[in-house]
């Protein structure tokens, strides 16, 4: 199987490629460690990009000696798809560009480029 000659479809992972969202998300973080007496530092927040949820965030109370359990962390609801509702997303540089690029070439969203 040979390389394609044509593009078919174009596809954007959100989080740190179309949008840079992890400052926010260490924000918004700070904000609910804070909320249940835990002050984390950026740095120890800023080494969960990439990692799993829970388990890094357990690993965030336990460090700093907390008895509250992550159920408690996000009471308000604010999970991280509240950097999505609350907080001002931008897309990365050269982001809209692209998107326009790809429509002239007739790429529309969710489809394939018109023949």
């Amino acid at each position: 199987m040979g390389r394609p000659t044509t593009i078919e479809c174009v596809l954007f992972d959100f989080d740190g490629v179309t949008a840079d969202t992890e400052a926010l998300s260490v924000r918004l973080l700070i904000r609910q460690f804070q909320a249940i007496g835990v002050n984390p530092s950026v740095e120890e927040l800023e080494a969960l990009a990439g990692t799993a949820g829970d388990d890094s965030l357990q690993q965030i109370l336990d460090a700093h000696h907390s008895t509250r359990t992550i159920a408690e962390l996000f009471a308000d609801g604010a999970t991280n798809g509240a950097v999505y509702r609350r907080m001002d997303i931008k897309p990365s540089p050269g982001v809209i560009d692209l998107i326009r690029t790809l429509r002239a070439r007739g790429f529309s969203s969710g489809s394939s480029p018109r023949p």
